[in-house]
Parts: C-alpha cells; structure tokens; sequence
C-alpha cells in the first residue's frame, strides 16, 4: 500500500479479528439473578441443566479443547481439577465454546487428560445459538479467527437454584473461597490486599 509521501505499507500480517454484529439484547448475569435454564450435551452424551432447574451448586467455566495457549485452556483445566478435589456437593461444568469441533467425545478425551472426575466435573457443549446466549450471561465475549478462538477467563458460581454468586474475571480467583461458596460454608476473611490470588 503506497502513499504520495514516498512510504509504503509492506509485509502486512492479519493477527486477529472482531465480530462485526454485537449484541446488547442479553447483558451479563448480575448477582442473586438465576441463569436461565439451557439444556447441555455432556461429554458422555448425556443431557445436564445448567441455570434454574440444575438442583446442585455449580461452577461454570469455559474452554475448547484445542486451545494452544497454556495460560488459557488447559490452565483452566488444571484449576478445574484442583477445585474437584475439594467437593462433595458442588459440581463443575465446563462448556466448549467450540461446540461444532468439540464433540462428546472429543470433551471427554479433554477431560480425561485433565485428570477430571466425571461425577464431580462434567463437560458439555450447547448448541450455537444456545452457547451464545451463555456465553453473554456469563460475560463471555468470544471471538474466532480461523481454528483460533480468543476469549476470556470467566468463573462463575451459581448457588442449587442456578442464581448467581460470584462472577470471578481471571483465573486467580481463591480457591477456598469458591470450595465455601460452592459447599455452602462461611467464607474464608480475604487477606488484605489479595483480592484473587490462592492456588
């Protein structure tokens, strides 16, 4: 690409894209609000609610399996299987935001990697139009630039009744805190200036 000044554009590399159509018609779910009831497949093709109706304490997290970045995916995974050690009411449910590659089958290859316990961590995936509407309840903005997809941490904890009770925005959230939470225990005192972080 030239210019009348004697320089040129050369070289130019795509590095990502965004979505052109934004939605404003679903706004991320505030606390003490219920997530609406969906309908997921899980990984052993069984059907699981998650939001009103889903009758335990859940955590809701969101991945695809073949995310390349260490720090993303797999780094959730393996805080996922750390947090299921500590359960005995609680669940997790992990959603592939990839749900036209992450098959049933494909999630429990994943999950099985990961170490997961299936009676306590079930991963599923929802149908496109389902898997929207949750990933914009949970603030989830995803974006997809060929077999990449770009998103953002997200936890969150929904009490029996699916309504929300915390929203955590990176993956350093507390670990005895969300046990607490998801147990149905008095929360732990935060220490002073740790607003996130214990692994």
């Amino acid at each position: 690409l030239g210019s009348d000044y004697g320089w040129q554009l050369v070289d130019i590399e795509k590095t990502g894209s965004v979505p052109l159509d934004t939605r404003d018609d679903v706004a991320p779910l505030p606390p003490g609000e219920p997530l609406p009831r969906t309908e997921l497949v899980a990984e052993d093709g069984s059907a699981i609610v998650l939001g009103q109706g889903q009758d335990a304490p859940t955590a809701l997290t969101y991945i695809y399996t073949r995310c390349p970045d260490p720090t993303f995916c797999p780094a959730i995974g393996a805080r996922m299987a750390a947090l299921q050690e500590h359960l005995e009411h609680g669940r997790i449910v992990t959603v592939t935001i990839d749900p036209e590659h992450d098959t049933p089958e494909r999630l429990k290859a994943w999950g099985t990697a990961m170490g997961a316990d299936f009676t306590k961590w079930r991963l599923a995936r929802a149908e496109p139009l389902k898997l929207q509407d949750l990933a914009l309840y949970g603030g989830q903005h995803v974006t997809a630039d060929g077999g990449r997809i770009s998103h953002l941490h997200r936890l969150l904890i929904l009490d029996a009744q699916g309504r929300l009770i915390e929203r955590y925005d990176d993956d350093r959230w507390p670990l005895d805190r969300v046990v607490a939470q998801l147990e149905g225990r008095p929360l732990p005192p935060r220490s002073e200036g740790e607003d996130h972080e214990q692994r």
